[in-house]
C-alpha cells in the first residue's frame, strides 16, 4: 500500500480522536469499515512510491484520472456496515484542542455578503497583475501564510469580513449617523475610500512610498491602488518576463503591500477617533516615518528570524530575507553583501538618507 498514515498504524489515535481533523476522513472509514466486514485476515504492505511497480503505478494513474473528473450524482456503491466502526471521540484522550477543531469541522460556514464581495474583489485585482485565478479558498490560506504578519492578518481578515465600523454602519445608530462621512471629503467613509480614495492627508503619501520602494525592484503596481489589490496581496506571485516564479520578489510585494494598507489604516483610526473633534491631520514628516518605521519592524523581524534563540523552531533560512529585501535596504557607512545579522539596516533610504536619526521620537542606529 502506497500510503503510510493508513491503517492500522494511525488508526487507533485516530478513532480515539473521532477522526477530527484526518484528512479524507469518509473514504478512510469506509475502507476501515469494509476491512473490519471481512471474515479473512488482510495485510497490509508498503510500496515505495514511482519505482516502476506496475500495481502502485495503475494505482496512481487511476487515482489521477477519478480526480479530474465531477463528482458522482448518486452513491457508487452500497454504504459499508457502520456498526464496525466506533461512534465519537473518546473521552479519555480528548483534548480542548481537539473539540474545538471538532466542533469548527461540524459548524456550518456561510460567508457574509460582504466576505463574499471582498475575496471576489481581492482574486480580480490579483488576476489582473499576475494572470492567475486564485480560489477564494487560497486567499484564506495565503492569508495565514509568511509573510503576513499576525497583527496585519488579522486587520486584513477583518476587513475582507467588512467587520469594522465605518462608512454605512453608523447610518443605523442614532446620534452618530454623521460617522458615516469622511471628515475631509464629504463622502461616505468605508474601508475602500479609506485606503484608495481618501484625500486626508497619509494615504497618498503611503502610497506613493510603497510604489516608489517596489518599483526599485521593478515590481509594477496600479497608479491607483484598488481595495482588491490590498485584500488580495497575500495572494501575489509574481514573474519575470520569461514566466519564471520571483519568490523574492513575491514575497517583498506581500509585506509592502500589506503593511502599507495597515499603516494607512492606523493613520486614519488616529485622525478620526484619537483626535475626534479637534481638526488635526499629520503632516509628510509623521506620514514618511510612520511608513518607514512599519517597513523597518518589519525588517527587523525577518532578521530576527533567522536567528534560532529568538524563532525556536520556526526558524527562517537567511537566503530568504536577504532575497526579499536585496535592493531596497541601505545602512550608513555601506551595506555589505550578508547583512542579516547586521543592526541599523533600514528599507528605502538611499545612503546618503542613512545618518542617525529620530523615528517616532525615538533615536534610530
Amino acid at each position: 500500500m502506497a500510503h503510510r498514515a493508513t491503517p492500522p498504524r494511525w488508526l487507533p489515535k485516530w478513532e480515539a480522536d473521532g477522526w477530527i481533523g484526518v484528512a479524507n476522513s469518509r473514504p478512510l472509514r469506509e475502507v476501515v469499515a469494509l476491512l473490519r466486514a471481512r471474515s479473512a485476515p488482510t495485510t497490509f504492505q508498503w510500496v515505495k512510491g514511482h519505482s516502476r511497480v506496475r500495481g502502485n503505478d495503475e494505482a496512481d494513474r487511476l487515482a489521477g484520472e477519478g480526480a479530474e473528473q465531477a463528482a458522482p450524482y448518486g452513491p457508487t456503491h452500497a454504504p459499508p456496515p457502520t456498526h464496525f466502526l466506533r461512534q465519537g471521540a473518546s473521552l479519555a484522550s480528548l483534548t480542548q484542542r481537539i473539540a474545538y477543531r471538532g466542533i469548527m469541522e461540524r459548524k456550518k460556514y456561510e460567508p457574509s455578503r460582504k466576505a463574499v464581495l471582498n475575496v471576489d474583489r481581492a482574486v480580480k485585482a490579483i488576476r489582473e497583475v499576475t494572470g492567475d485565478l486564485h480560489t477564494p479558498q487560497a486567499l484564506w490560506k495565503a492569508l495565514r501564510k509568511d509573510p503576513v504578519e499576525r497583527r496585519v492578518r488579522d486587520f486584513l481578515w477583518k476587513a475582507t469580513h467588512g467587520a469594522y465600523k465605518v462608512g454605512g454602519f453608523w447610518r443605523n445608530v442614532p446620534g452618530y449617523e454623521a460617522r458615516a462621512q469622511c471628515d475631509v471629503c464629504g463622502v461616505e467613509d468605508d474601508l475602500c475610500h479609506i485606503l484608495t480614495k481618501c484625500t486626508a492627508p497619509g494615504r497618498a503619501e503611503m502610497w506613493a512610498l510603497a510604489k516608489a520602494l517596489l518599483e526599485r525592484r521593478k515590481i509594477r503596481v496600479p497608479e491607483t491602488p484598488t481595495l482588491g489589490l490590498f485584500l488580495g496581496s497575500p495572494l501575489l506571485d509574481l514573474k519575470n518576463e520569461e514566466g519564471k516564479a520571483r519568490p523574492g520578489a513575491s514575497r517583498l510585494a506581500k509585506i509592502v503591500l500589506s503593511e502599507t494598507a495597515h499603516s494607512i489604516w492606523k493613520l486614519r483610526c488616529e485622525r478620526v477617533i484619537a483626535w475626534e473633534g479637534q481638526h488635526k491631520t499629520h503632516d509628510a514628516v509623521v506620514v514618511d516615518r510612520t511608513w518607514h518605521a512599519a517597513m523597518d519592524s518589519r525588517l527587523l523581524l525577518d532578521q530576527q528570524m533567522t536567528k534560532k534563540a529568538l524563532a525556536g523552531g520556526r526558524v527562517m533560512d537567511a537566503d530568504v530575507v536577504l532575497r526579499t529585501w536585496a535592493g531596497v535596504v541601505g545602512r550608513a557607512g555601506g551595506l555589505p553583501e550578508d547583512w542579516v545579522d547586521l543592526a541599523g539596516v533600514l528599507v528605502g533610504r538611499q545612503i546618503h538618507d542613512l545618518e542617525p536619526h529620530t523615528v517616532a521620537g525615538r533615536p534610530r542606529a
